[in-house]
């Protein structure tokens, strides 16, 4: 029993990590350009990994050159810009809660893999979420669609839509013995600091590295903390646990990071927005437990059977 509280603490520590990394990174955007703030992210990302993740065993460089890897890195590249350029322009409890979105269309790739009939759950899920995401990101105002807000919005969707594909892959690496689970992160980071650095000198020039501190606690916090440090925290916390313990991670984060935008950004959801957000999360949890059902393992531990990751390396 010990243990098993000792493993949910720390799964939740992992989760409120996540959850403070959309304000962490809000607030970068204060002193440095998105794209820029992402590229030294990874790179601090991946020293800091390949120094943690050492510790867990040997890091072969072989695993960064198969193509399932490099697949990883190129969609965990392409979702982290979008969801810095979202941030950019909308608000990080917005984010945190639409960049979750991921786990609903995880849900609907692996029926469409399995080749199974989407399930009444599920079914209501999906629509949950569509309708949910589509009433938190216009607030019920048409007129919002020309606004950057809500193209900060659909960036975030985006990025989730993307991250799934990553989930998706990840698994598939995993099963086929690809790499371990140290190896496929500190793999996927290195190779995302190197991807994403001809995106940001054609999207916004060389990085000049001299911005203000906020961007630098922001990079060293996001690099070190939320990619490197939390997934450690995570992968001790989710052995001997129940795989739907993930569904209870993914409300921790978004929780989360509604709190901290508040109390830092003084911006509080509320009105049909708060309705939005309500309908959108319980369409998160659901989905995670059609998935759970459709495995008919419910209570397996994670880590026997199917192994698995954090999705997205946040």
């Amino acid at each position: 029993m010990a243990s098993r509280a000792r493993n949910l603490a720390l799964i939740g520590v992992a989760a409120s990590i996540w959850g403070s990394s959309f304000v962490a990174i809000k607030l970068g955007l204060e002193g440095a350009p998105p794209v820029a703030l992402l590229f030294l992210r990874f790179v601090v990302a991946a020293a800091a990994s390949t120094i943690l993740l050492r510790a867990l065993g040997p890091l072969r460089l072989s695993v960064a050159r198969h193509p399932l890897v490099l697949g990883l890195a190129l969609t965990n590249t392409v979702g982290f810009v979008f969801q810095y350029e979202g941030l950019a322009e909308t608000n990080s409890a917005v984010a945190a809660l639409l960049a979750n979105i991921g786990v609903v269309v995880v849900a609907l790739l692996s029926v469409r893999l399995l080749g199974e009939r989407i399930s009444a759950m599920l079914a209501v899920a999906v629509a949950l979420t569509f309708v949910g995401g589509s009433v938190l990101a216009t607030k019920g105002d048409l007129a919002v669609l020309a606004t950057p807000e809500f193209r900060g919005a659909v960036y975030i969707a985006i990025a989730s839509v993307i991250w799934s594909a990553f989930v998706v892959l990840n698994k598939l690496a995993l099963k086929r013995g690809v790499g371990t689970e140290a190896e496929i992160t500190w793999a996927v980071l290195a190779l995302s600091a190197v991807m994403v650095l001809p995106a940001v000198v054609v999207m916004e020039g060389v990085p000049t590295l001299s911005y203000p501190p906020v961007a630098w606690i922001s990079i060293l916090y996001t690099g070190v903390v939320c990619s490197s440090v939390s997934y450690l925290v995570y992968m001790v916390g989710l052995k001997g646990l129940s795989a739907t313990v993930t569904a209870v991670v993914t409300v921790l984060e978004v929780i989360v990071a509604f709190v901290l935008t508040a109390i830092i950004f003084g911006i509080i959801v509320t009105g049909l927005a708060a309705v939005g957000a309500a309908l959108v999360l319980l369409g998160i949890l659901l989905a995670g437990a059609a998935q759970e059902s459709a495995r008919g393992h419910p209570d397996a531990p994670a880590g026997h059977g199917e192994p698995t990751l954090p999705g997205p390396i946040r």
